[in-house]
């Protein structure tokens, strides 16, 4: 992340973000977990949460991508919200990628 923008490499937040990517023969899935500044005030309930998710997360976490999305899931465990999404993409190769 910090080679993308190089600027920010001193910035704790960046250098405490971590990635994860793992490919098989049926998708490649990509966790990234970034430390925030603050405590987010978030929708007291899971339904509440879950409708932002659904409503207005997803969609701006897939951008120009969000036509090709598949499946989306929004569930909580121990106490996280989990968001999965499944979309499909052109590679730099012109292949389909789930």
């Amino acid at each position: 992340m910090a080679a993308a923008v190089p600027a920010r490499r001193q910035d704790a937040m960046m250098q405490n973000s971590q990635a994860y990517v793992l490919r098989d023969t049926n998708a490649v899935y990509v966790v990234i977990k970034i430390p925030l500044a603050k405590e987010p005030t978030l929708a007291p309930t899971f339904e509440a949460r879950k409708s932002y998710y659904t409503g207005r997360a997803i969609p701006l976490m897939l951008g120009t991508d969000y036509p090709n999305l598949l499946e989306q899931s929004v569930t909580e465990q121990d106490g996280v919200d989990i968001i999965t999404v499944k979309h499909k993409v052109i590679n730099a190769d012109g292949a389909l990628v789930i």
